[in-house]
């Protein structure tokens, strides 16, 4: 059974985390993209992509262990395996993205936007 989208989003990615109060950020900031929210990180692997959808996995960097990353890994490379195109974006330094888009601003905001509209170029290249 497939789903038929509601509406047109402006990004045509969909943003993966296991973070709510990141979605919320990247909505706040006007971010119009499908955006799924997982409770757990380990979680992310089970989304059920379709043939060839465009994700990016929204990692944060303020947990940055041997685990998360190892876990982060494990679940782009399962969407990977049933068909999506994936990348990881994490923020800079020791941060998440709601904390970098609270302390810095509006330039971060369109720092961030930049990035998920290169990701998205990116990602359509890899297109098969």
């Amino acid at each position: 059974m497939h789903i038929k989208e509601q509406r047109q989003y402006d990004y045509d990615v969909t943003i993966l985390s296991a973070e709510g109060k990141a979605i919320s950020s990247f909505q706040e900031i006007g971010i119009d993209s499908r955006m799924v929210y997982s409770s757990n990180v380990n979680n992310l692997k089970y989304y059920q992509p379709f043939q060839g959808e465009k994700i990016l996995i929204a990692a944060n960097n303020d947990k940055q262990n041997k685990e998360y990353v190892s876990t982060i890994n494990e679940a782009a490379t399962a969407l990977k395996s049933k068909g999506a195109i994936t990348s990881i974006v994490i923020p800079s330094k020791s941060e998440d993205f709601n904390e970098m888009l609270k302390n810095k601003g509006a330039v971060q905001k369109k720092c961030l936007q930049f990035a998920l509209c290169h990701a998205k170029r990116i990602l359509e290249t890899l297109e098969f």
